[in-house]
Parts: C-alpha cells; sequence; structure tokens
C-alpha cells in the first residue's frame, strides 16, 4: 500500500517505502428496501413487516481496500459476529460493499439503524495503491445514521468518541477540533493530496493515515469532548543527566488552559547545573541571530512562545506560531509501575526497535552518562511509558543569521530594488562583482547569483576560502533558474528559486524582505520519502516523569 504500512508486532519491508498504507474508508450510503404484499392471487393478503434495509458505500484510508468484511455491530462489541448483519461479499478492488438485512420486526429495523458499521480489516486485505498485503489486523468503524459518509481512520475516532458517551454532533465537534479539520472532511477526505503528489501534506488525508497507523500498532486513540474541564500539567521535555553537577532539563508546564480552537498552550522552562553552577537564561535559552518564518510573521523562536497542543490522540501541534506543524498519535503505551526505573531508563535511551529499523528517527527525550544514580527506585502506580509518532507537516523557513545574511548591508529594502540593482550583465566573474550571496555549496566553494531579467536568476559557483568564505573569485555559471515572488505567513514576501540545484545540500535557498532589508532564507527539501518527515519520542506520563525527577533530585 502507498500509505503507511502498518504491522502488528513486526514491520513489513514494505513499510520503508510508506508509513500509513492502508486506504480504509467506507463510503456508507444508506439507502431504504423495497417491501410490500402480494395479494396471492387474490387470496388473504400475508400480514405486512419492514422493508428490508440496504446499506452501501465504501473502505478506505488513503486508497480503497479489498477483501474487508463489513457488517452491523449490534452488540457493540467491536466484532463482527455470525449472527450480526453482514455484506454480502468482501469488498472489491474498489473497496466498495453492499449490506442488505431483513429485519424480523420493527424493534429489529431499530436495533439494526441504531448499530454503527464495522469493517474488519484482515492481513488479506489489500490497498488500492500498494500490491502488499497488509501484515495485520485492525477494526474500521462508522457511526449509526451516517448515510452517505465513509468507513474511515476518521469515522473510527468520532466512533469511539460516540461509544465514549458523547452524542454524535459533539463527538464529531471534538475530533474536528482535536484534528484541526473541517467536520466534513470526517466523512470525505478523498480530494486531499495522496502522499504519492506532497509527502504527507497538511490535510485530514494525512491525519486518517496516522490514525490508521495506530490502530494497526494497537495504540492509544481518544477524543476529548470540546467544553471538558482541562487540568494544569508539567511534562516530560527531556533530560540530559552526566551527573548531580552536571545536566540539562526540560519541562513542558501548562496551566490547562484551552483557546477557542482547541489549544492547549505548553511552555518549555529549563534549568541546569554546569560544574555545579546554576546555568545562566543565556545558557538555557540561547538566542542567536535568527528568525524563523511564523504564521504570524518572523519570530525568533526562542522557547518565549508557547507550543499550542490540541487534545486527545492523534493531536496536532503548532509548534512557535506555526513555524512547524505535525500530527503526533501515541502507538504504544506501557504500564512501568513497580518495574525499575534504571531499566525503563534504558529502554528510553534504545528507543522503538521496530520503529527505528524501519527509518523513524527517534528524538531524545532523555540521555543519561549512568543509571547508577536511579539506584533500584521503581515508579509508583499510574506510571506510563508512552511512544509517539509525530509527522511534520511544513518546512521551517529561517534567516539562518541576521548579522551576516543582510544582502548588501542593507542597501536594499524591497525585493524589486534587489532584482534592480543586481543584474546578471554587470557581473564579474573573476571577482564576483555584482553578485549576491547563496550560501556555502562545499569547504572551498560558496554559491552567488544574479537577475537576467524579470523571471530568471543566474546562479553562479565561486571559489571561496572557509570559514568566513567572503573572498569569493573566479566564478562559473552552474544554472539559470525562474524565480517567483509571493507572500506567507504574516504578510512576509520570500523570493522562491525555482528547481534550486545541488540536492546534496538538502536545503532550498532564497531571498527575503525583513526588517526594512533584503537577506538571503533557508528551508529544507521537500520530503521524497515519508520517512524523512516521521519520527518517535518515548516518554514517561507526568506520575512517572514526576517521581524520575525526584529520584534524581531536580
Amino acid at each position: 500500500m502507498k500509505a503507511f504500512s502498518y504491522f502488528p508486532s513486526a514491520l513489513p519491508p514494505r513499510f520503508g517505502k510508506s508509513l500509513m498504507s492502508i486506504s480504509v474508508l467506507t463510503l456508507l450510503a444508506a439507502c431504504g428496501g423495497g417491501g410490500g404484499s402480494s395479494n396471492n392471487g387474490g387470496g388473504t393478503p400475508p400480514p405486512s413487516g419492514p422493508a428490508a434495509i440496504s446499506l452501501g458505500g465504501t473502505v478506505v484510508a488513503d486508497q480503497a481496500l479489498s477483501n474487508v468484511l463489513v457488517c452491523a455491530d449490534l452488540n457493540g462489541n467491536q466484532a463482527c459476529d455470525t449472527n450480526e448483519p453482514k455484506a454480502a461479499a468482501a469488498t472489491g478492488a474498489d473497496g466498495r460493499y453492499a449490506l442488505t438485512y431483513q429485519p424480523a420486526d420493527d424493534a429489529a429495523a431499530s436495533a439494526f439503524r441504531a448499530a454503527p458499521l464495522l469493517a474488519q480489516v484482515g492481513t488479506n486485505a489489500v490497498d488500492a495503491g500498494d500490491p502488499d498485503p497488509i501484515s495485520g489486523t485492525f477494526v474500521l468503524s462508522a457511526p449509526a445514521g451516517k448515510g452517505g459518509g465513509q468507513i474511515s481512520p476518521l469515522t473510527t475516532l468520532v466512533q469511539k468518541a460516540v461509544a465514549g458517551g458523547l452524542p454524535l454532533a459533539d463527538a464529531e465537534a471534538a475530533v474536528a477540533q482535536q484534528l484541526a479539520v473541517p467536520v466534513a472532511k470526517l466523512y470525505d477526505y478523498q480530494g486531499d493530496a495522496r502522499s504519492a503528489e506532497a509527502i504527507l501534506p497538511d490535510t485530514a488525508r494525512t491525519a486518517a493515515k496516522l490514525t490508521a497507523f495506530a490502530l494497526e500498532m494497537g495504540g492509544v486513540l481518544n477524543t476529548v469532548a470540546v467544553n471538558a474541564t482541562a487540568a494544569a500539567s508539567s511534562s516530560q521535555g527531556s533530560l540530559t543527566y552526566t551527573d548531580a553537577q552536571n545536566w540539562r532539563l526540560a519541562v513542558r508546564d501548562s496551566d490547562g488552559t484551552v483557546d477557542a480552537n482547541g489549544n492547549n498552550a505548553q511552555f518549555e522552562r529549563r534549568s541546569g547545573m554546569a560544574a555545579g553552577a546554576p546555568l545562566s537564561a543565556a545558557q538555557l535559552y540561547p538566542t542567536p541571530a535568527s528568525v524563523t518564518l511564523t504564521d504570524t510573521g518572523w519570530n525568533r523562536c526562542d522557547g518565549t512562545t508557547p507550543r499550542l497542543n490540541t487534545r486527545g490522540s492523534p493531536s496536532r501541534t503548532l509548534y512557535c506560531d506555526g513555524a512547524t506543524r505535525f500530527y503526533s498519535v501515541t502507538v504504544a503505551e506501557q504500564d512501568v509501575s513497580g518495574k525499575s526505573m534504571a531499566d525503563v531508563a534504558a529502554q528510553m535511551q534504545v528507543g522503538n526497535g521496530q520503529l527505528s529499523g524501519n527509518g523513524f528517527q527517534q528524538t531524545a527525550t532523555l540521555t543519561m552518562a549512568s543509571l547508577a544514580p536511579l539506584g533500584s527506585a521503581t515508579f509508583p502506580a499510574g506510571s506510563l511509558l508512552r511512544t509517539n509518532v509525530s509527522a511534520q507537516l511544513n518546512q521551517t523557513i529561517t534567516i539562518n543569521n541576521t548579522a551576516t545574511d543582510l544582502l548588501a548591508g542593507g542597501a536594499f529594502s524591497t525585493l524589486e530594488a534587489l532584482i534592480a540593482g543586481r543584474p546578471a550583465s554587470a557581473v564579474n566573474l573573476a571577482t564576483a562583482g555584482g553578485t549576491l550571496p547563496l550560501g556555502i555549496q562545499d569547504d572551498t566553494h560558496s554559491l552567488r547569483a544574479a537577475f537576467v531579467d524579470g523571471s530568471t536568476l543566474q546562479i553562479y559557483r565561486c571559489n571561496a576560502t572557509a570559514p568566513n568564505y567572503s573572498d569569493s573569485n573566479n566564478c562559473t555559471a552552474l544554472s539559470q533558474n525562474a524565480y517567483s515572488i509571493d507572500t506567507s505567513g504574516g504578510g512576509v514576501r520570500l523570493l522562491r528559486i525555482a528547481n534550486f540545484p545541488l540536492t546534496s545540500l538538502n536545503q532550498l535557498r532564497g531571498y527575503t524582505e525583513y526588517n526594512g532589508g533584503v537577506y538571503q532564507y533557508r528551508q529544507p527539501r521537500p520530503a521524497t520519502k515519508e520517512g524523512q518527515v516521521l519520527s518517535y519520542t518515548v516518554r514517561l506520563n507526568n506520575a512517572g516523569w514526576a517521581a524520575f525527577r525526584t529520584q534524581l533530585g531536580l
């Protein structure tokens, strides 16, 4: 399958191709069946009963899923039992199913209409976009009464919330809020770009793929009602611990306040010691001369801007006003109550072998030079160890150094002035005169640029000497590239260079307006594989984290 490939206990080889490869959404078109009475050739008509009820739809998570059994879950046990109404056949290559039920009486008809639909995904299921079979089993569901909807990972979230006691409308609102998507997208996101077209774009489809991945892993899914009371928390950020005299700690504190968009604000509080002396604020919160493009313009992203997290699993996070966006979901939860802190700490540092072995990058949350300070301590009741997978949804745009990336000493205040002031026709290749810096290529070369016309940029490769690369000379033409000017977060104007050369740099570069001048900016290249935007963390819950810090005296 082309989306995230799922696995129960071991990841299949095809997982490396993409993360969530399961298309399991079920278009659930409810239609009334026809029924009637006959006079049996003029005799007494038989007693009339309820008409047959027919349902039809499609099962998908990213694309259509075949070989999936659909049923009505009359007893609510999340399984298709032998006595429950089932589709006449498993889904075909188009993911469609058809289910017809003849109720015995009105009570049976009402029970059927009130039952959620299930789609049982087994190891013989195949995604339309990938011939490889699925390696594990899980169940998708959809709420009763959603004719014309789909059975999908997102309808599954809604149904779980309904089963947990929320009215349908409240469940829909809560899931839509936690994923930051419209309610309509919960029932049909097939118009969103597939990951073959854009690697895990910021869409409901990506949220569905991550949700399906968690289902396959046996992870934890939950939804919090929109108006549910929130509580203050102090959760694990990261800890690097050498000894009692040398450590750095980051704690994510929240007062529990939830904004109108369902976001809970977390502030990262840092502390630490070096050689027994407390670290200063400047050491704990370094503020290099760099700024990052956010939803509200340029921001230093130095820890003063909160992380905004929606509640539930999956959740959506905006870091530094949207400078970085990602979805995150709990794929494993382990009760570590009574377990050795040293053993659990070792496990946290090693990480999850299945995820690491299949291309997920672990973001370290604990680094300890020695586990001896933990002694024989054990975790108290209620302690959990959670593994969360995150999918980054955007690539950050940064002015790396506002002190050195200002062009021509601030001679240009707009991109138009920059274009007019550096024509390629005036360039001196021997001295790099008339060119603009465009970053470093390697240890002995810099990149420079000048403008051919209002739509084309000439890029040069020049000799230069480390570490400052300020003596560029002996330039040769590298490529001519189209460019365009657009406006992004907070009205910031960017000059973007198409088909930026030298893919080994893993960076795109361009020019932007900031603080009355024009600067170089950098941005990671778009991902070409899902694994490049996937990462995971292993963290303790609040109860476990509080006990761990107490044991270390932090």
